[in-house]
């Protein structure tokens, strides 16, 4: 990616002078992630910002029970702004970042990011923006989990994660973690949708009607 298009690409950083830019490239690290490969295991901290170039990024927590809880994903233009936090307010936060596309990750060090974070005005706003759409939208997600019955729920994600052919590609687990419940229970619905002829069940994809 030349340094123009990561201007374009990163809203965050377009306005720095290149002197800035060159520093950036010469200590970011480039990391390659294929589909199903982590970037990050929980337990690990945070040793940098992530920057997504290409692809798609999970970020998840695994509960004391086991199952997986979605926090959130990212993909291409994005920065994870959880692992800013943690840096920015020196605490340790554990997740798991996993590829569920082949991706390039952007890693920026973390003394080179606090640098920029406490000497550019535009970058603290700019995560506060961001930090604030991220609060209004989990707040939302935990209203509508307490609002919303999970098959309401399970619907409306069926319909949002559909392809151009009416189909999901996701495992029953992944799509409990996604909203807020437990793989049993997505089955259990899942099930009672395809007796009410409104999908149809195959090893990994769900085919809407």
């Amino acid at each position: 990616m030349s340094k123009k298009e990561f201007e374009r690409t990163f809203e965050m950083l377009s306005h720095l002078k290149d002197s800035q830019l060159s520093e950036i490239f010469r200590h970011a690290v480039i990391k390659v992630v294929e589909k199903g490969q982590f970037l990050q295991m929980e337990g690990e901290g945070c040793y940098g910002v992530p920057f997504i170039l290409e692809g798609s990024i999970r970020f998840y927590r695994t509960t004391e029970d086991g199952k997986e809880k979605t926090l959130f994903r990212l993909g291409k233009g994005e920065v994870c702004l959880l692992a800013a936090m943690c840096i920015l307010s020196e605490m340790d936060y554990s997740f798991n970042a996993y590829a569920e596309k082949n991706s390039r990750i952007m890693v920026m060090p973390t003394d080179l990011f606090f640098d920029l974070y406490h000497r550019d005005e535009i970058i603290q706003k700019y995560i506060f923006r961001q930090l604030t759409t991220k609060l209004i939208t989990a707040y939302e997600q935990v209203e509508a989990s307490a609002l919303y019955d999970v098959r309401t729920r399970l619907e409306e994600y069926l319909s949002n994660h559909k392809d151009t052919h009416n189909i999901v590609v996701a495992t029953h687990e992944k799509i409990a973690g996604d909203i807020g419940t437990s793989r049993e229970v997505v089955t259990r619905n899942l099930k009672k949708l395809q007796m009410e002829d409104k999908i149809e069940l195959r090893r990994g994809r769900i085919f809407l009607k």
